[in-house]
């Protein structure tokens, strides 16, 4: 199980299966196929250098 915090919306913890949460997704409506969700690095991560 994966959590997180997603950044829109009303910003609470939601829980997924870790498949999930790694799956590609083919998207053609938006041109995308790509992973579900990325990775963003926290402003505090870059200070650590």
């Amino acid at each position: 199980m994966v959590l997180y915090v997603p950044l829109y919306g009303e910003f609470r913890i939601e829980i997924r299966p870790k498949d999930m949460f790694l799956e590609e997704v083919d998207m053609p409506e938006y041109n995308y196929k790509g992973p579900r969700f990325w990775y963003i690095q926290a402003e505090n991560e870059c200070e650590k250098g």
